[in-house]
């Protein structure tokens, strides 16, 4: 007598790889909705740590004027914490910014008199305009930054006379 053989129908290998293949899709997409839906968003600004600008995250609020509150941040400094890290920043305690006004890529910052109330040579003055060159590039379509005082678009800062009279980029900054 012959035995029956039962055959097992195996799927398609072809379904199989389908099958996987949306259920990674899936839990991919899962995982990429889930992480970012508590997501702050931030800005990222620059003080300085040892002899290099160091990028910190700063929370921002939906609907908060990106330019104003990046200048808040930056004007504020470090804090206690960071300090404490060995951050700091160049930027006169003093020092406020009248008027930002962004034209295209170029942005203009008109800060106070106090601005140039500091003390020390070309390292803290590149260390200064450093600072706010990388902070505020770190906004997508701004590229480069034109430092004023008072109005003034010819500045000269420290002992040494760094003269400011042309928008600066990133490349301009050497540290």
């Amino acid at each position: 007598m012959k035995k029956l053989h039962r055959k097992t129908i195996k799927p398609p290998k072809r379904i199989l790889a389908i099958t996987l293949l949306i259920v990674v899709i899936i839990i991919v997409i899962i995982g990429f909705i889930f992480s970012n839906i508590n997501k702050t968003p931030s800005l990222k600004i620059y003080f300085l740590k040892e002899d290099s600008l160091v990028a910190v995250l700063r929370p921002i609020k939906e609907g908060e004027d990106i330019l104003s509150k990046t200048a808040f941040e930056l004007l504020k400094g470090p804090t206690k914490e960071e300090v404490s890290r060995g951050y700091f920043t160049e930027i006169p305690k003093r020092a406020r910014v009248l008027s930002l006004k962004k034209e295209g890529t170029l942005l203009r910052i008109n800060f106070n008199r106090d601005f140039e109330n500091y003390g020390g040579g070309s390292a803290r003055v590149l260390g200064l305009v450093g600072q706010i060159i990388y902070t505020f590039t770190e906004t997508s379509d701004i590229e480069t930054i034109l430092i004023m005082i008072e109005g003034k678009e010819e500045v000269v800062l420290g002992g040494e006379g760094y003269v400011i009279d042309h928008p600066l980029s990133r490349s301009d900054i050497k540290l």
